[in-house]
């Protein structure tokens, strides 16, 4: 059987601040959008915590990228032990 291990979830402070930063432009769009992809964003959080491979593999040692499926985001991650940290939530445009 295959069992997951769940990683604990971190974020970078400049991660938190492009996460605060998307939701907020969103949030003055339209409500609707902004939560749609704070659950987008968690859902990937969660993927991520549970299966940290999911990811694809940057040029930099121990960075690996996981787009948003559907959405123009890419989460920049590593893991550090059981310790999952986000680096960074791009727009693609960026």
């Amino acid at each position: 059987m295959d069992e997951t291990r769940s990683l604990t979830l971190r974020y970078t402070p400049s991660a938190r601040s492009d996460v605060a930063e998307i939701l907020d432009y969103l949030g003055n769009q339209s409500s609707q959008a902004r939560r749609i992809i704070e659950a987008e964003f968690q859902n990937v959080f969660d993927l991520l915590s549970n299966y940290p491979i999911a990811g694809t593999a940057t040029t930099q040692p121990r960075l690996r990228r996981r787009v948003v499926t559907g959405y123009p985001y890419v989460i920049f991650y590593r893991v550090q032990s059981s310790i999952l940290v986000i680096v960074a939530v791009r727009h693609t445009s960026r």
